[in-house]
């Protein structure tokens, strides 16, 4: 019976940790347009609009989720967001700075889908 509480205690805190190490839309917008800074060498001005943009899709694309159910409708807002938001990126971006923004996206979205092949075939 003492294992069995123990037990239970300890999977409370780890799911505690885990949920409290989930990164805030704020923080995740931070650090997609840092990143986005670096790679495209923003200035000042283009690095808080582009924050502001990532934020205010993040947002957006958050409250639209919590009204559907279904994955292949959560699939379809968030295309429409990624759309939306390259659309308003484009006007932030000089001409090069948006094809570098492609690659980068493209780069991300490989790394992303080989992260995600290696965790189902661990499964």
């Amino acid at each position: 019976m003492k294992t069995r509480i123990i037990a239970i205690v300890f999977g409370v805190m780890l799911s505690t940790a885990a949920f409290a190490q989930r990164a805030t839309p704020e923080e995740r917008a931070d650090k997609m347009s840092a990143r986005l800074t670096e790679k495209l060498e923003l200035d000042e001005s283009q690095s808080k609009e582009v924050k502001q943009i990532i934020l205010s899709n993040m947002e957006a694309s958050r409250e639209k989720m919590q009204q559907v159910s279904s994955r292949e409708e959560r699939m379809e807002i968030m295309k429409e967001s990624d759309a939306k938001m390259d659309e308003e990126l484009k006007l932030v971006f000089s001409e090069e700075q948006y094809q570098q923004y492609q690659t980068v996206k493209a780069e991300t979205k490989e790394r992303e889908g080989k992260r995600r092949g290696s965790r189902r075939s661990e499964s």
